[in-house]
């Protein structure tokens, strides 16, 4: 009786001992890091994301970081709203805790995923089940996905460890639009799972890939523009003072080299050679057919410049002569105009270039450029075609609205036509593609980059006293008293001719002359023609503007000079 009893009693210990053997396997992995996802993928390419966590911590935490996939949009833990950020490459809801997160816990996760679908070749639909981030091994995951359509094509995994050889450790059932499964392995921390699924068209007919780039390319367009500015502020800007009206061109600086020291462009070689033809090296001679020569009257000595010395030598060579329209005087003007601005001591030495600020701006340009194409462009055939050709057009049309306030302060107009041309096409183009508000404060802040770029980078003192000289010149060219200037004359009958190219070089000679309408002039000693010479002001400026006209290797403008052709015809 005694042994039965204690049989009884030892075989009621083994059987709760083999219960407690085959309980704590279960146990185990009850206790696990696990992951259950729920996706609802819609027919525009986006994706609901519903992911329950529940994890075992070991030791406390303070911080604890759930991976989410990159774009997150609309993001709740456990019914609030919460924030997705960047760590370390990764985008991760942080939740944190002064008491600390220890032992077993549970979250749940939910957001939006705009952008599933790529569009290239083939419909891809791409979707992060386990995005990378997470600090903790996955003992067990599972997942659901939903599509709005069935689909014939078998889905493909990827992870962050196994590759693509994660399928093999996977169990994945598809039924009509519904792809179930789990990962029958554990996965490592840090580790992803991926999901790859081809598609079609049909399945996303309402995915619109219009305007997905837009709201991100036009934070970098307004960046761009910002760094443009903070350029100059930081790198370029100086301040030019007051400009007073002058009489007088600067000393040591020609009308060829105007827009040298004012602009920092290259020197106007055919101002340079009517500059010569002032000081009495050359005389410009201009027949019936409007056909222009240089002669040569002396040899340039070290009074002038050795740059000056080389291309005057090569102007005439041994000859006497030159055809303005000629293939050495075009060769020349071609050869000055690549040249290096001569600008020496007019700059300071640790000023920026505004190349920079430029670059900048034309690359606000091409990202507004872009973002229109974006919102215009919603086939893929012809798609990047479209991205392309709207960003060219955004930075061209930039580049031309800064060199446009150049024409400004030269007598040659057509930096204005092409500044006002790309203004146009640029706002049409976001009217058109409905960001016209970008695209107009594109245009602003370009027409702001070349105002202040105008002149070049930081002035020196020299440059400064250089600029307000010229500029003063100019102001005296356009206001100057009719009297005065007539007084001027009667004591210097050369002083007209002496200024005309300074004002053809600032782009008001027209006015300038217009000062003197009515007044007769004396004789011209260095600029020749067969027909009778123009005795009043506005009736030379326009034979000055021919000859530089046919020395830039252009064709004499129709009715030019017709009161002299006039006179002539009556005389005979």
């Amino acid at each position: 009786m005694g042994h039965g009893r204690r049989g009884c009693v030892r075989r009621f210990w083994m059987v709760l001992l083999c219960l407690l053997l085959f309980a704590l396997p279960v146990s185990a992995e009850e206790t696990g890091n696990a992951v259950q996802v729920t996706a609802a993928v819609e027919a525009d390419g986006s994706c609901r994301m519903t992911v329950q966590w529940t994890l075992q911590l070991p030791e406390p935490v303070q911080s604890l970081a759930l991976p989410v996939g990159g774009g997150a949009e609309e993001v709740t833990v456990n019914g609030v709203e919460a924030e997705a950020r960047q760590i370390a490459g990764h985008s991760a809801v942080v939740l944190e805790s002064e008491a600390g997160f220890a032992g077993a816990q549970s979250f749940a996760l939910a957001y939006r995923l705009p952008d599933c679908v790529r569009e290239a070749d083939d419909w891809t639909l791409v979707l992060p089940l386990l995005p990378e981030g997470l600090a903790y091994p996955v003992e067990r995951m599972t997942f659901q996905v939903t599509l709005p359509g069935s689909f014939s094509e078998m889905p493909c995994f990827t992870s962050g460890y196994y590759g693509e050889d994660i399928d093999n450790y996977m169990t994945v059932s598809v039924e009509d639009n519904v792809i179930s499964g789990s990962v029958n392995t554990a996965l490592r921390d840090q580790e992803s799972l991926i999901l790859t699924l081809d598609t079609s068209e049909e399945l996303f007919p309402r995915t619109d890939r219009t305007g997905r780039l837009f709201s991100k390319v036009r934070p970098a367009a307004l960046a761009f523009g910002l760094a443009a500015l903070l350029y100059w502020v930081l790198r370029l800007r100086w301040r030019l003072g007051a400009v007073t009206a002058q009489s007088h061109a600067p000393v040591g600086v020609g009308p060829g080299e105007v827009r040298c020291r004012l602009l920092a462009e290259s020197p106007d070689f055919p101002l340079m050679v009517v500059s010569w033809a002032q000081l009495g090296y050359l005389t410009i001679h201009v027949n019936q057919d409007w056909a222009v020569t240089l002669h040569k009257r002396m040899d340039m000595g070290n009074e002038r410049s050795g740059y000056e010395n080389r291309l005057f030598r090569s102007l005439f060579g041994r000859e006497q002569m030159a055809d303005g329209a000629g293939p050495r005087v075009q060769a020349l003007r071609a050869q000055v105009a690549a040249s290096r601005p001569r600008v020496r001591g007019q700059f300071r030495r640790r000023g920026g270039n505004p190349l920079w600020a430029r670059l900048l701006g034309a690359g606000m340009g091409l990202c507004t450029g872009v973002a229109a194409g974006d919102l215009l462009a919603p086939e893929a055939g012809w798609r990047i075609a479209v991205l392309a050709a709207a960003g060219l057009v955004g930075a061209v049309s930039a580049w031309l609205l800064q060199g446009g306030f150049r024409g400004l302060l030269s007598w040659n107009r057509r930096p204005g036509f092409y500044a006002s041309a790309a203004a146009c096409g640029l706002l049409l183009l976001g009217l058109w593609a409905g960001c016209w508000g970008l695209a107009l404060l594109c245009c602003l802040v370009q027409c702001l980059l070349g105002l202040l770029t105008l002149f070049g980078g930081r002035r020196s003192e020299a440059g400064r006293h250089t600029v307000a000289a010229l500029l003063g010149l100019r102001r005296y060219l356009k206001t100057a008293d009719r009297k005065q200037l007539r007084r001027i004359l009667r004591k210097n009958p050369d002083y007209y001719y002496d200024l005309a190219p300074y004002a053809l070089a600032l782009g008001v000679d027209g006015k300038f002359a217009r000062q003197l309408a009515g007044t007769r002039l004396a004789g011209c000693s260095w600029l020749v023609t067969d027909f009778p010479q123009a005795a009043k002001a506005e009736q030379w400026y326009p034979l000055l503007r021919q000859v530089t006209r046919i020395l830039r290797g252009g064709a004499p403008e129709r009715g030019a000079a017709p009161s002299a052709r006039r006179s002539q015809k009556a005389r005979l």
